[in-house]
């Protein structure tokens, strides 16, 4: 293998209920794909909010993400645009731009995000072990953001 050639992954079924399930900020994220899964090419995470969760305005300086809506109805702001989207709706946030979304319906709405290049579920593993599902530690959840390149906005 030369220095430029990835070594090979291992092809993979991960079904339905499959996954690590991380609970970040009121969301409900499962690891679908890894970094160890795609040889750091992608992340693929599902998605679920409580009626008007979401997280504060942020941005990525390392991956863009891509939000495929599955249920319910989110509120997408990518840079100064606000947008609603609907089951079947995908959403690029590309990196270095602020975004946010929160959950329009009334009922848990779910989305699968695609992480590109992956890492990012390196954050949420993080803040799921020191911060845990309650109401996150400020300072705490701000200095683990900035050492995996997010900025919060608020």
């Amino acid at each position: 293998m030369s220095a430029v050639e990835k070594p090979l992954v291992t092809p993979q079924l991960v079904e339905h209920s499959a996954g690590e399930r991380l609970f970040v900020i009121g969301e409900e994220i499962t690891v679908k794909l890894s970094s160890a899964d795609t040889n750091g090419e992608f992340s693929l995470l599902t998605e679920s909010s409580p009626p008007g969760g979401g997280p504060p305005p942020h941005v990525h300086a390392n991956e863009d993400e891509t939000f495929i809506i599955t249920e319910g109805e989110f509120e997408f702001l990518i840079g100064t645009e606000t947008r609603r989207a609907r089951p079947g709706d995908v959403v690029f946030g590309p990196r270095n731009v602020p975004h946010t979304f929160k959950n329009a319906s009334s009922t848990p709405s779910r989305m699968y995000v695609l992480c590109t290049p992956a890492g990012l579920e390196n954050f949420f593993r993080r803040v799921d072990r020191e911060i845990g599902p309650g109401a996150p530690d400020i300072p705490k959840l701000l200095a683990i953001a900035g050492e995996h390149g997010l900025t919060f906005l608020t």
